[in-house]
């Protein structure tokens, strides 16, 4: 179980404690926006993902992760299926 208090921030750059706890407040989901962490390998991206995630869980919400190469294989189908 992945959660903001056992991340830690020293390890990465670009997002700072303050963004990721105004990520942590779900707002992004009531602007019907969505949220892609992208970086390279062992920075904590899916821990990030999946703090917010039970987050957004605790509250009642249903999430959906998938990785980068997911994302772009499934735009690919829909799109050969001409259903992007």
């Amino acid at each position: 179980k992945k959660t903001l208090d056992t991340f830690d921030f020293d390890r990465i750059s670009g997002v700072t404690r303050r963004d990721i706890e105004e990520y942590m407040s779900l707002s992004f989901i009531e602007q019907s926006q969505n949220l892609i962490f992208l970086g390279p390998p062992g920075v904590g991206k899916t821990h990030l993902a999946v703090s917010i995630a039970l987050e957004a869980i605790s509250k009642g919400l249903k999430t959906y992760f998938m990785t980068a190469q997911e994302l772009v294989t499934s735009l690919e189908t829909a799109d050969g299926q001409g259903k992007l």
